[in-house]
């Protein structure tokens, strides 16, 4: 999914739990994997060359989600965190659970135990489709309702 989605998720999470900042945070901190990816694949050289590859259909790096989106990480960082504030910990860890759960729904590849890369998970939703559009827009409408 992209930000936006991450983002309206942490919003709602955030409202409910009333504390924004680790809910926003555990919501869209795993993407910052991508730009590692990013910057080892070289689609940093220039903007068209990254423009190209933002508009394959396909992710023919397959390893944009990487360590950040490993299940291992998500919960031995939350446990930290946990150690010093035990509430903040389980925001985030509810928030970071929320982005890997939303990115299992789009077509991307994702390997929950990366490097590990026996088990892929891959959703019905493609990324930045429509879908995923009107997704965020409901998100955002619960975000406001609740």
């Amino acid at each position: 999914m992209y930000i936006g989605t991450h983002l309206a998720a942490g919003l709602i999470i955030g409202k409910i739990t009333g504390d924004y900042t680790p809910a926003i945070i555990g919501a869209v901190i795993a993407d910052v994997d991508h730009l590692y990816s990013y910057y080892k694949h070289g689609l940093f050289r220039s903007a068209k060359v990254f423009i190209k590859y933002a508009r394959t259909k396909e992710d023919p790096i397959h390893d944009e989600r990487n360590y950040l989106h490993n299940l291992n990480i998500v919960f031995g960082i939350s446990l930290i965190i946990m150690l010093f504030n035990f509430f903040i910990g389980l925001v985030f860890l509810i928030s970071y659970f929320s982005h890997l759960l939303f990115d299992a729904l789009d077509q991307t590849d994702f390997y929950p135990f990366w490097p590990n890369m026996k088990i892929n998970l891959r959703g019905p939703i493609r990324f930045f489709s429509l879908g995923d559009i009107v997704i965020s827009i409901v998100m955002l409408v619960i975000f406001f309702i609740v």
